[in-house]
C-alpha cells in the first residue's frame, strides 16, 4: 500500500478540494491509502473525514506569490520576505507530517504549497507531487514553476491549458489528467423552468418563473463575471426576462470585485440578480437554474461545467483555456469569445428560446460526461501515477 500525504492551505472546500474528495476514496483500488493535510475546523477536514481516511491538521500559513493576483504587480520586498518566513514554517510543519504518517508520496493540491511540498520532499524520503490548478502569470513565475516541476516527482495538469502554461523545458515531466465528477453527488435533476427545488430557486431567482442563468464559483475578477452581467442585461434589453445567480464568494481577490459587481448588477439588472455566498450544497444550485455561465478569461479547467452538464443544464464557456478542451460547441455546450458582451448574450438568447437546443445540450453533455469525466476513470490514472513515481524512490 502506497501512502499519500495531500497537502492544502484551504480549510473549505471549492474546485480544488473537490477534485481530491472525488478521487481519494477510490484510490484504495489502486493500492493508494490517501491521508490529508490542511488546517483543522473547516468544511475540508469534515467532508474528509465522512470518507473515513486519515486527516492530519496542519496550518499552512498563507502567502502571496511573487505578484499581484491579477500578475500586474510585483510585491515589495516586505511581502517577500514575509513570505520567505511563511515558507520555512510550513515546511517545518510538513516534514514532521510526513514523518508522522510514513507517506511515500506528498501530494501539493495548490500553487501555494509547490515550494513547501518539493523542498519537504528533499528532506524526507516522500516524493512530491504536484497537481496544476492555476493559471500563472507569464515570466518569472512560470520559470519558477518548471523548477519545481523538474525537482517533482511527477507533476499532474487538469488540462492541456494548464501544461501549457508550463516553460518547455519541464514539460516532459508533466501529464495531463483531467478534472472528474463524482456522480453520486447529483442524482436528483428537474424538468422545465420553475420546477426545482422552491427554497434554492426562491433564493437564486426575484422571479423563479423566468429562466435563471448562474455562475458558480470563486468571485475574482479573471472570472469575467462583470461580462456575464452585462450580456443579462443586453438579453433582457432584447425582451427576454433572464434572471441572473451569482454563487460564490472571493478567493484571491481582497472583496473589491464583488463589491464592484454588486453596484454594477444593481445599476443594470436591479433585482433580476441575486448573490450568494460560496454554499457546499452544488447539487441543490444546479438542480434550482436552467442555464450555467462560465465567463472567465482564462478558466485551467472548470470542474463546475462537467458538474453542471452531469445534471443536464446546458453550459455555456469561453472559447479558450480547459473548457474549449471538453465542450464541443454546439453539440455539449456553447462556446463564445471571451470578454465578448455581445457574443455571449446572443448564446444566452439562444438557449432561451430553443428548447430544442437546450435539450441535445443537456443530454449530449450528461452522456460524454458519465463516458469520460467520471471519478473512477480519474482515480484510476492517478493511482498509476503515485505507483510509477513511488517506485524510484
Amino acid at each position: 500500500m502506497i501512502k499519500v500525504l495531500a497537502v492544502s492551505p484551504s480549510p473549505d472546500v471549492t474546485g480544488a478540494e473537490q477534485s481530491l474528495l472525488n478521487v481519494a476514496g477510490l484510490l484504495e483500488r489502486s493500492a493508494v491509502q490517501m491521508t490529508l493535510a490542511a488546517p483543522a475546523g473547516g468544511t475540508f477536514e469534515k467532508r474528509w473525514r465522512e470518507t473515513g481516511l486519515g486527516f492530519h491538521a496542519v496550518d499552512v500559513p498563507a502567502r502571496q506569490g511573487l505578484r499581484s493576483a491579477d500578475g500586474r504587480r510585483w510585491h515589495g520586498l516586505r511581502e517577500l520576505v514575509t513570505g520567505v518566513l511563511r515558507t520555512v514554517q510550513a515546511i517545518s510543519r510538513l516534514v514532521r507530517s510526513v514523518r508522522a504518517t510514513d507517506a511515500d508520496v506528498i501530494h501539493s493540491n495548490l500553487l501555494m504549497t509547490h515550494v513547501d511540498c518539493v523542498i519537504t520532499g528533499l528532506l524526507t524520503r516522500a516524493r512530491p507531487v504536484l497537481e496544476l490548478h492555476e493559471i500563472v502569470a507569464p515570466g518569472l513565475p512560470r520559470q519558477l514553476l518548471g523548477a519545481l516541476i523538474r525537482l517533482s516527482g511527477a507533476t499532474i495538469a487538469i488540462s492541456e491549458a494548464s501544461r501549457e502554461q508550463v516553460p518547455k523545458w519541464a514539460r516532459a515531466g508533466v501529464v495531463v489528467i483531467p478534472q472528474c465528477v463524482d456522480t453520486r453527488r447529483f442524482d436528483s435533476h428537474r424538468d422545465g423552468y420553475g420546477a426545482a427545488d422552491p427554497g434554492w430557486r426562491g433564493r437564486l431567482a426575484a422571479h423563479p418563473d423566468e429562466p435563471v442563468v448562474a455562475a458558480v464559483g470563486r468571485v475574482d475578477p479573471e472570472k469575467g463575471l462583470h461580462v456575464l452581467i452585462r450580456a443579462v442585461a443586453r438579453s433582457r434589453e432584447m425582451g427576454h426576462p433572464v434572471q441572473l445567480a451569482l454563487v460564490g464568494s472571493p478567493g484571491t481577490d481582497d472583496g473589491r470585485y464583488l463589491s464592484g459587481l454588486t453596484v454594477l448588477g444593481a445599476e443594470l439588472l436591479g433585482e433580476a440578480v441575486r448573490v450568494v455566498p460560496h454554499t457546499d450544497d452544488i447539487a441543490g444550485v444546479l438542480g434550482a437554474i436552467d442555464m450555467l455561465a462560465c465567463p472567465s478569461f482564462a478558466e485551467p479547467f472548470g470542474m463546475i461545467l462537467l458538474e453542471a452538464q452531469l445534471c443536464e443544464i446546458p453550459v455555456i464557456a469561453c472559447r479558450s483555456g480547459g473548457p474549449a478542451e471538453f465542450i464541443e460547441d454546439g453539440d455539449t455546450g456553447l462556446l463564445v469569445r471571451p470578454g465578448d458582451v455581445d457574443d455571449l448574450a446572443a448564446a444566452l438568447v439562444r438557449l432561451v428560446e430553443d428548447d430544442a437546443l437546450r435539450g441535445q445540450l443537456a443530454r449530449s453533455g450528461r452522456d460524454r460526461v458519465r463516458g469520460e469525466y467520471t471519478a473512477p476513470v480519474r482515480a484510476g490514472r492517478i493511482g498509476s501515477l503515485y505507483q510509477r513515481v513511488a517506485a524510484v524512490r
